[in-house]
């Protein structure tokens, strides 16, 4: 057996750290962008959730058409990309994570950060973006195919959830 292999445990469990207080961690690069990224722990996993979740980041911060792109880089000008997602965790006992990142000229970080914090206060309303999200999902759902491997790749994700059904059929 190589080397390699030896150093690894069979079975590595990796324990959360409960964390009391806010934390920032600054990384210096030498580059004109400045990046900024959010993450926070969420409640542990609920499938009832599944379908809120998967339309809240089609609206909020999936893509193209979403609030937190049309308002922090068409609207305000203020980032080169910027995005926000609810993440599902791999395993049913775990939580969900949500993160909000922004990249950005180094001199507008500070009014990103207050752009960003607005919206997290104020959840952004827009019928025609919550409209165009309901059919991006519909549309991806209708045309995602789960061939091959990925049949076993998916069956086992499942099977991590608790789940013993296709958790699109929910969404």
């Amino acid at each position: 057996m190589p080397t390699a292999f030896k150093k690894y445990p069979d079975k590595i469990k990796y324990e959360r750290q409960e964390l009391k207080d806010n934390i920032v961690y600054f990384v210096n690069y030498d580059m004109v962008q400045a990046e900024l990224r959010w993450t926070a722990k969420m409640e542990t996993y609920d499938q009832k959730l599944a379908p809120s979740v998967a339309l809240f980041n089609q609206y909020f911060g999936g893509s193209f058409p979403s609030v937190v792109f049309k308002d922090i880089r068409e609207t305000k000008a203020l980032a080169y990309s910027a995005f926000a997602t609810y993440a599902r965790p791999a395993r049913k006992e775990d939580p969900y994570y949500f993160s909000f990142y922004i990249g950005t000229q180094a001199d507008k970080i500070h009014e990103a950060m207050g752009a960003m914090k607005a919206m997290l206060k104020d959840l952004p309303k827009d019928d025609q973006i919550f409209g165009a999200g309901v059919d991006a999902l519909k549309k991806k759902i209708e045309t995602e195919r789960i061939v091959k491997q990925q049949v076993l790749f998916n069956f086992d994700d499942a099977v991590k959830m608790g789940l013993d059904h296709d958790i699109r059929k929910d969404v």
